[in-house]
Protein backbone atom coordinates (compact mmCIF):
# COMPACT_ATOMS: atom_id res chain seq x y z
CA UNK A 1 0.00 0.00 0.00
CA UNK A 2 1.54 3.08 -1.31
CA UNK A 3 1.67 6.52 1.52
CA UNK A 4 -1.20 8.16 -0.65
CA UNK A 5 -3.64 5.08 -0.20
CA UNK A 6 -2.77 4.42 3.70
CA UNK A 7 -3.50 8.96 3.86
CA UNK A 8 -7.07 7.98 1.65
CA UNK A 9 -7.63 4.81 4.24
CA UNK A 10 -6.92 7.54 7.33
CA UNK A 11 -9.23 9.88 6.43
CA UNK A 12 -11.69 7.42 5.12
CA UNK A 13 -11.92 5.79 8.41
CA UNK A 14 -12.32 8.93 10.20
CA UNK A 15 -15.14 10.22 8.19
CA UNK A 16 -16.73 6.75 8.84
CA UNK A 17 -16.20 7.63 12.25
CA UNK A 18 -18.12 10.63 12.28
CA UNK A 19 -21.07 8.99 10.45
CA UNK A 20 -20.82 6.21 12.68
CA UNK A 21 -21.07 8.64 15.71
CA UNK A 22 -24.29 9.84 15.15
CA UNK A 23 -23.74 13.32 16.52
CA UNK A 24 -22.69 15.45 13.70
CA UNK A 25 -25.10 18.15 12.37
CA UNK A 26 -27.25 17.49 9.06
CA UNK A 27 -25.58 19.18 6.79
CA UNK A 28 -22.19 18.01 8.24
CA UNK A 29 -23.65 14.16 7.46
CA UNK A 30 -24.10 14.73 4.29
CA UNK A 31 -20.55 16.04 3.55
CA UNK A 32 -18.80 13.07 5.33
CA UNK A 33 -21.38 10.81 3.37
CA UNK A 34 -19.98 12.77 -0.06
CA UNK A 35 -16.40 12.43 1.45
CA UNK A 36 -16.62 8.84 2.12
CA UNK A 37 -18.24 7.82 -1.70
CA UNK A 38 -15.55 9.87 -3.17
CA UNK A 39 -12.34 8.41 -1.13
CA UNK A 40 -14.03 4.96 -1.88
CA UNK A 41 -14.17 5.73 -5.62
CA UNK A 42 -10.41 7.12 -5.47
CA UNK A 43 -9.31 4.34 -4.07
CA UNK A 44 -11.03 1.35 -6.21
CA UNK A 45 -9.30 3.44 -9.14
CA UNK A 46 -6.16 3.36 -7.76
CA UNK A 47 -6.35 -0.84 -7.25
CA UNK A 48 -7.37 -0.89 -11.10
CA UNK A 49 -4.69 0.56 -12.32
CA UNK A 50 -1.13 -0.63 -12.44
CA UNK A 51 1.96 1.54 -11.71
CA UNK A 52 4.07 3.11 -14.35
CA UNK A 53 7.06 0.55 -13.34
CA UNK A 54 4.55 -2.22 -13.98
CA UNK A 55 3.37 -0.82 -16.69
CA UNK A 56 7.15 -0.72 -18.38
CA UNK A 57 8.15 -4.09 -17.50
CA UNK A 58 4.97 -5.15 -19.01
CA UNK A 59 5.80 -3.39 -21.92
CA UNK A 60 9.24 -5.20 -22.23
CA UNK A 61 8.33 -8.17 -21.58
CA UNK A 62 5.28 -8.40 -24.23
CA UNK A 63 8.30 -6.94 -26.69
CA UNK A 64 10.53 -9.53 -26.04
CA UNK A 65 7.79 -12.26 -26.73
CA UNK A 66 7.24 -10.75 -30.41
CA UNK A 67 9.82 -11.95 -32.95
CA UNK A 68 12.34 -9.81 -33.67
CA UNK A 69 11.84 -10.16 -37.81
CA UNK A 70 7.72 -10.00 -38.74
CA UNK A 71 6.72 -10.14 -42.34
CA UNK A 72 6.09 -5.98 -42.32
CA UNK A 73 8.05 -4.44 -44.37
CA UNK A 74 6.15 -0.77 -44.93
CA UNK A 75 3.09 0.71 -43.22
CA UNK A 76 2.76 1.82 -47.16
CA UNK A 77 3.06 -1.56 -48.84
CA UNK A 78 -0.63 -2.69 -49.80
CA UNK A 79 -1.81 -5.97 -49.09
CA UNK A 80 -3.36 -7.63 -52.06
CA UNK A 81 -6.83 -9.52 -51.37
CA UNK A 82 -6.31 -12.85 -52.99
CA UNK A 83 -9.80 -14.84 -54.26
CA UNK A 84 -12.11 -11.59 -53.63
CA UNK A 85 -14.18 -9.81 -56.14
CA UNK A 86 -14.79 -6.20 -55.30
CA UNK A 87 -17.31 -4.94 -52.67
CA UNK A 88 -20.62 -4.40 -53.60
CA UNK A 89 -20.73 -0.11 -53.19
CA UNK A 90 -24.06 1.45 -52.76
CA UNK A 91 -24.97 3.92 -55.24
Amino acid sequence: MSDIDAKLTEVLDWAQAKLDSNQEPPWAWDQYTKLVATITSILEGRAATISMEDSLLLAARQDNEHPPHSRIVSIETVRLRRGLADPILPM
